[in-house]
């Protein structure tokens, strides 16, 4: 089990989609592909709370249809703002156990990966 906060989860989610697109031997293949699924599988739920607080939180019009903006986002009045934003920071600070285990360091080397990318996922790497 890796213990992390939900930030973490989805900070690494992009990085790790870049390295399931990677060739890996047997074990550390089957490691990084397990890691992944149990990211998915929080990102699925972070996702599905984050739609609930645009929904609750969200401005509507007249006929109860949500207002947008030009890009398509849902518009929120300035007070609803801040709380989404209160809620949504609290929801990234939760902590979570993700059912996989940490990569070995010393795999590293195996990995294409940029320095800002590794910041994003070196929670996930066993450093001891």
């Amino acid at each position: 089990m890796i213990k992390v906060i939900l930030s973490d989860v989805v900070n690494a989610t992009e990085t790790f989609n870049k390295i399931m697109g990677q060739t890996f031997k047997g074990s550390l293949a089957f490691k990084i592909a397990r890691l992944a699924r149990e990211l998915n599988k929080e990102m699925e739920t972070f996702n599905e709370e984050r739609r609930k607080l645009i929904m609750q939180y969200g401005k509507k019009d007249e006929n109860g249809e949500y207002i947008t903006d030009e890009n398509g986002n849902i518009r929120f009045d300035s007070d609803d703002l801040m709380k989404v934003n209160e809620e949504f920071t609290a929801l990234l600070q939760n902590e979570i156990e993700v059912n996989a285990e940490k990569i070995p360091i010393e795999d590293i080397d195996n990995f294409e990966i940029t320095p800002q990318e590794m910041l994003n996922v070196e929670k996930f790497f066993d450093f001891e």
